[in-house]
């Protein structure tokens, strides 16, 4: 059975009046413990295709299947305990709660779940440990740098022991040495077996991943891994 698959997904927005595909007929899929990275230029769709993948916004046509169940039918509700219970998503940009501490962002989703049985704290220190920012656990977020910032939010969509992790340009504006640790970091997750899905604009991010798709004026095409290398990713953007 596919982790994850679409088949024709495509979204539509209006501009100016005129309807255009941000996503458009796309058909991918994913086994368990893939790691594939969606390249593309800024405005090319990956974002909406990612959202549309963690069930944050519904396809206007096509399918979405995750661990056998169509997902484009199902309930804010049901859609929200689905992505909380089996996905980790981290989102472009800031998502920390400013008013919240390290080790709370880290435990909301274990929370959210409904779960009262197991250590949340436990397992939330077991995350920082593992992100390195254990020494942070007290700290709040406008405390900490643009790397930890990350690095936090991804201990957070691990809470739940996701069966897939799904980030957003998840090293954007990142200096060098803050990328080689969220890479180093991400490496080491999928080594353990949880499948990566990440969709970026950097390179050298993508070069990392097993498998590379090129997303285009809303369409995505994967990428032969002769190809993969970075100059070669060069040409095809640049196509």
């Amino acid at each position: 059975m596919k982790m994850l698959e679409l088949i024709g997904a495509g979204k539509n927005y209006q501009r100016g009046g005129v309807s255009f595909a941000a996503v458009d007929e796309v058909s991918l899929s994913m086994q368990k413990g893939d790691f594939l990275s969606i390249i593309g230029r800024s405005g090319s769709g990956k974002t909406t295709l990612l959202n549309m993948i963690a069930g944050i916004l519904k396809p206007d046509r096509g399918e979405i299947r995750f661990l056998g169940e169509g997902t484009v039918s199902l309930d804010d509700t049901a859609m929200s305990a689905l992505r909380n219970r089996e996905m980790g998503y981290v989102p472009q940009g800031a998502s920390l709660l400013p008013n919240f501490s390290v080790l709370d962002n880290v435990r909301l989703p274990y929370y959210l779940s409904g779960k009262k049985e197991d250590d949340a704290t436990g397992r939330a220190h077991y995350l920082l440990e593992e992100v390195g920012l254990l020494h942070l656990a007290d700290a709040y977020p406008a405390e900490l740098s643009g790397g930890e910032t990350r690095r936090v939010a991804i201990a957070r969509a691990l809470i739940n022991a996701p069966q897939i992790l799904i980030a957003d340009e998840p090293t954007s504006d990142l200096d060098v040495v803050s990328i080689q640790g969220v890479m180093d970091l991400l490496v080491r997750i999928h080594q353990r077996g949880t499948a990566l899905l990440l969709v970026t604009h950097e390179l050298d991010t993508a070069a990392f991943s097993q498998r590379v798709a090129l997303m285009r004026s809303g369409r995505v095409s994967e990428v032969e891994k002769r190809s993969a290398t970075k100059e070669g990713l060069v040409a095809l953007l640049a196509g």
